[in-house]
C-alpha cells in the first residue's frame, strides 16, 4: 500500500504505525464496509447530504484505525502523525498514496492524535452518522418532477442548447449567451489563479544560493584553498587562501617555493604541500580546507528557455523545464546541480513572460493575412480583452462595426472542438459591446474580416527613375521613402506593383546593428557570416534579443513586389531634395529583388548605411526556400580608430499567388 520510495525514508516506528494502522482495516473489514455503504448512498448520488454521509462514514473508520496504531506503544501518536504527514506529501505528487493517505482530512487526524480530548468525539456526534443514513434512506422513497418540463422544453433548447453551424468551411461549435458568460468567467478565474507554467521563450532569473561541490573534490584551476601550517617561520606563516593558478600550482611564497596540487583531493593536498615544506622545516602539521563557492562555475543569471523546452546551466549541462510551474522548475534544476553538488540551493524567477500570446488576425486575401502576435500580461487581468487588442493594434482602414470579427479558443485541455464566439461591435460607439468582450486567453486568435467590396483593376504604377544603388539587371520601382521606419506588421509601402494572376514576394526584412556582439551566439554566423534557419525560431530569438535591448534594429521594412522586379526603400534624411536622387545623409537604403529557379528563390539585396556623410555598403545573392531566413554578417569597419559595431542583414522572402 505505501510506495517503495515513501517506505525507505520512514523510520522503525513510523513503519510499524502503518501496519497497525492497515491491520486495523482489515480486522474491521472496513472494504466491505465502505463498498456497502457506497451502493446505499448510490440511488441519491445528486444529494450533497448523501455524499456527506459516505465521507463522515469513511472518516469515523480512519479515527477507529488511528486510534489501534497509536495506543499500541508510548509515542505511537507522534510516530503515526508523522506517517501521515510523509505520505500525504509522497501524495501531492502525483504518487500512490497509502490507504492512511486518503481517509478523511489530514489535519483533523493529526490534531485527533496530538490532543487527547478531542471536541468532535463526543456522543453527539457520533449519532450523526446513522442519522444521516437513515435521512438517506428516507429520502429515496420521494421522487421529484417537473410538471412543466415538456411545455417549457422548447423555449429551453433555444437557450441553452447548442447549435452546430458552419464557419470558413468547417463545422465548429458556437455556445449559447448563458453558456458564453459561465465558460468565461470559469476558464479565466482558473487560469488566473493558477501557477504560471513555463514554456519557451521565458526568461528566467536563476540565484545559486548554495552551491558547495561533493566531496571527495579535486582540486581545479582557479579553486581556493584554506592552507594553515603550524611550525612555519614565525616572519612568513602560512595561514591564508591560496588560488589554484593556471599551470595547476598553488604560490606559498618565495620561501616555500610552489606545490602542484591540480587533480588532487583535500587530503592527498595536503600530503604534497607537507613533502614539499619537509624539505626547509623539520616539524610541519599542515590543515587544508576548500574555501566555499570558490572557482565554482557560477549559474546566477538570465536564462532563455531554448524551442526544445531546455535552459541551459553551463558547465552543469541543461534541463527541461516546459509545462513546469516555478516550485517545479527550482526543485528540477536542484536535482541536476544534486549530481555534483551537496544539497544545492536556487531561487527561480520569470524575468521576460514571453510565451502567453494571444493573435489578431486581419484576413485579407488578396495580399495574405496580417497577424499581430498580442502579449498577454501576469498576473492574467480582464483588462487585456478583445476590445483592447483591436484598439491597440489598428487594422488597415477597415470599421470594426462594418467587419466581421470572430473570437478562436483551443479546446479545454485539447480534447474536442475549439470554441468559437462572434464578436459584436456598437456601431454607434465603435466599441465591442461588453457581452461579447471576451479576457484573452493564451492561445486566442481574434479573426477580423472586411466585407467584401469591388474595385476596379488598378492601374499600373508609374516607376520612378532607377536608384544609384539599384541591381542593374532587373527593372526598379520605389516602393517606399519616408522619414520613418516602416512597421513590421503594417500595410505594405504604397506604390508597389500589383497585378492580378502575378506571383508576388513580401520581403520581411531586419537590418540590426549589434553592439553587444549577441549575434556571436550563433555558431554559423561566427564561422562564415552567413546562416540560413527557419523563420519561426530565429525571428523569435531576435524579438528576445531587441526587447532586452541587446540589439539595435536600423531599419525593419516589408516589401512587396513580384518576380522579376525590385523593391527598395529609403529611411532617414535626403542628401537632397531633387527627384531622383535617393542618397541618404543619415539613414539606411535597402533594396531587394528575386527570382525563381526550380525550387527556390534567388535573392539579390543590397543595403546601403549612411551616418555624417560615411557610407557602408554591402549586398549579396542567395538561393533561399520560400518562408526560409537568412542572416548575413556585413563587414568589420573602423570609424576614427574604434571597429564598428557589426552591421547584420535578415531577410525572409514569402511568395504569395
Amino acid at each position: 500500500l505505501a510506495p517503495k520510495t515513501l517506505w525507505a525514508a520512514l523510520t522503525s516506528p513510523e513503519r510499524q504505525s502503518i501496519l497497525r494502522h492497515e491491520l486495523a482495516h482489515l480486522q474491521r473489514g472496513d472494504l466491505w464496509k465502505s463498498l456497502a455503504i457506497h451502493v446505499l448512498a448510490l440511488p441519491q448520488w445528486f444529494n450533497p447530504l448523501a455524499r456527506l454521509a459516505v465521507l463522515r462514514f469513511e472518516e469515523a473508520g480512519e479515527w477507529a484505525c488511528d486510534d489501534a496504531a497509536a495506543d499500541a506503544a508510548a509515542g505511537g501518536a507522534i510516530a503515526f502523525a508523522n506517517s501521515l504527514l510523509h505520505a500525504a506529501e509522497f501524495a501531492s505528487a502525483d504518487l500512490p498514496g497509502s490507504l492512511a493517505a486518503r481517509g478523511g482530512m489530514l489535519s483533523r487526524r493529526i490534531h485527533r492524535l496530538v490532543t487527547p480530548r478531542f471536541k468532535e468525539e463526543s456522543k453527539m456526534k457520533r449519532i450523526v452518522v446513522p442519522s444521516l443514513l437513515i435521512a438517506v434512506a428516507l429520502l429515496q422513497l420521494i421522487r421529484v418532477e417537473r410538471v412543466s418540463a415538456e411545455s417549457a422544453e422548447g423555449s429551453n433548447n433555444s437557450i441553452v442548447e447548442e447549435a452546430s453551424t458552419i464557419v470558413d468551411g468547417a463545422v465548429v461549435k458556437t455556445v449559447a449567451a448563458t453558456e458564453v458568460a459561465a465558460e468565461r468567467v470559469k476558464s479565466f478565474d482558473a487560469l488566473a489563479k493558477s501557477p504560471y507554467v513555463i514554456e519557451p521563450p521565458d526568461i528566467l532569473l536563476i540565484e545559486s544560493v548554495h552551491l558547495t561541490p561533493k566531496s571527495p573534490h579535486r582540486l581545479k584551476t582557479f579553486d581556493a584553498v584554506l592552507i594553515q601550517v603550524e611550525g612555519a617561520l614565525p616572519e612568513q606563516p602560512i595561514d591564508n587562501s591560496y588560488n589554484v593558478d593556471a599551470d595547476g600550482a598553488v604560490n606559498l611564497g618565495p620561501t616555500y617555493g610552489r606545490v602542484r596540487v591540480v587533480g588532487l583531493t583535500i587530503e592527498e593536498s595536503k600530503v604534497a604541500i607537507r613533502n614539499v615544506l619537509s624539505k626547509k622545516l623539520s616539524d610541519v602539521a599542515v590543515s587544508a580546507s576548500l574555501v566555499a563557492g570558490a572557482g565554482v562555475p557560477s549559474i546566477t543569471g538570465q536564462h532563455l528557455v531554448a524551442m526544445d523546452g531546455r535552459v541551459n546551466l553551463g558547465a552543469y549541462g541543461s534541463v527541461y523545464v516546459a509545462g513546469m510551474t516555478l516550485n517545479q522548475t527550482r526543485k528540477a534544476i536542484e536535482r541536476k546541480l544534486a549530481e555534483t553538488h551537496k544539497d544545492p540551493e536556487v531561487v527561480v524567477d520569470v524575468l521576460a513572460y514571453n510565451s502567453k500570446v494571444a493573435y489578431v488576425i486581419d484576413e485579407n486575401p488578396p495580399r495574405g493575412d496580417n497577424i499581430t502576435r498580442v502579449p498577454l500580461p501576469y498576473p492574467r487581468s480582464r483588462e487585456c480583452n478583445v476590445g483592447s487588442a483591436l484598439a491597440q493594434f489598428s487594422l488597415h482602414a477597415n470599421k470594426l462595426s462594418e467587419a466581421r470579427i470572430t473570437l478562436r479558443r483551443p479546446a479545454p485541455n485539447g480534447v474536442g472542438d475549439e470554441l468559437v464566439f462572434p464578436i459584436a461591435c456598437d456601431p454607434s460607439t465603435g466599441l465591442i459591446t461588453p457581452e461579447t468582450n471576451h479576457p484573452l486567453l493564451p492561445g486566442d486568435r481574434i479573426l477580423v474580416t472586411a466585407p467584401v467590396t469591388s474595385s476596379p483593376e488598378p492601374e499600373p504604377t508609374q516607376l520612378s527613375p532607377p536608384s544609384p544603388y539599384a541591381a542593374a539587371h532587373l527593372p526598379t520601382i520605389t516602393t517606399a521613402a519616408t522619414d520613418a521606419a516602416a512597421s513590421p506588421n503594417g500595410d505594405p509601402p504604397p506604390g508597389h506593383l500589383l497585378r492580378p494572376g502575378q506571383t508576388q514576394v513580401v520581403y520581411d526584412i531586419r537590418v540590426l546593428e549589434d553592439a553587444h556582439n549577441s549575434m556571436a551566439e550563433f555558431k554559423p554566423l561566427r564561422e562564415n557570416g552567413f546562416m540560413l534557419a527557419e523563420a519561426s525560431t530565429t525571428l523569435g530569438a531576435l524579438r528576445i534579443l531587441e526587447k532586452h535591448q541587446l540589439i539595435k534594429y536600423l531599419a525593419e521594412p516589408k516589401l512587396v513586389t513580384t518576380l522579376g522586379r525590385a523593391a527598395q526603400l529609403s529611411v532617414g534624411e535626403q542628401m537632397s531634395d531633387e527627384p531622383g536622387d535617393r542618397r541618404l545623409r543619415n539613414g539606411t537604403h535597402v533594396e531587394v529583388s528575386a527570382v525563381q529557379v526550380e525550387e527556390k528563390l534567388e535573392v539579390t539585396w543590397l543595403v546601403r548605411i549612411s551616418r555624417d556623410g560615411a557610407h557602408r555598403e554591402f549586398s549579396s545573392k542567395t538561393a533561399i526556400a520560400d518562408g526560409q531566413t537568412a542572416i548575413y554578417k556585413g563587414p568589420s569597419s573602423m570609424k576614427q580608430g574604434k571597429r564598428q559595431p557589426p552591421i547584420y542583414v535578415v531577410v525572409t522572402p514569402t511568395l504569395v499567388k
